[in-house]
């Protein structure tokens, strides 16, 4: 993934506590597109790993068939044979091909795993609002702040003028 692409994903996780109508309304085009990168991903890995598969396999072949090209003696053993596979250059771009899609591929379910996160945390600030968590405190009915409020309402406006 391009350090834009991070970029981007790490903006996406902010949530604007403003317009939370928004923000429900965009999670699902976005956590799509991410999910779609995911399996795409995914897809690369699989296609990265079947590369570098069919070239061990090749090289393998080649080692077995003339050793001696490779320093190893006459019948090398399984190790001899997978530590000169190592030391070739086809497999050693092969599997740096493989590690790359398979840590692209982690970081895009990182995003994925971030977005599922954001959405709960969109529903949690949701359920804030409605239970108006974020509103001015009021007394509760039958608490002495509630009855002082109602005497000095009773009582008329306040002159603090002294007049």
């Amino acid at each position: 993934m391009h350090v834009t692409e991070l970029d981007k994903a790490k903006e996406l996780l902010t949530i604007d506590e403003g317009s939370l109508d928004q923000e429900c309304l965009k999670h699902p085009r976005r956590m799509l597109r991410w999910v779609l990168l995911e399996a795409d991903a995914r897809q690369e890995v699989s296609l990265a790993k079947a590369r570098m598969e069919l070239t061990e396999a090749r090289l393998k072949r080649l080692i077995r068939a003339d050793p001696a090209v490779h320093g190893l003696k006459d019948k090398p053993t399984e190790g001899a044979i997978n530590e000169a596979l190592t030391e070739e250059s086809r497999y050693q771009e092969d599997l740096a091909a493989y590690n790359g899609a398979k840590h692209h591929q982690d970081q895009v379910a990182g995003v994925v795993s971030a977005l599922t996160e954001k959405r709960r945390a969109i529903e949690r600030l949701v359920e804030l609002r409605q239970i108006d968590y974020y509103a001015e405190p009021r007394p509760k009915v039958g608490s002495d702040a509630m009855q002082q409020g109602v005497k000095r309402a009773a009582r008329g406006p306040v002159d603090w003028n002294g007049e």
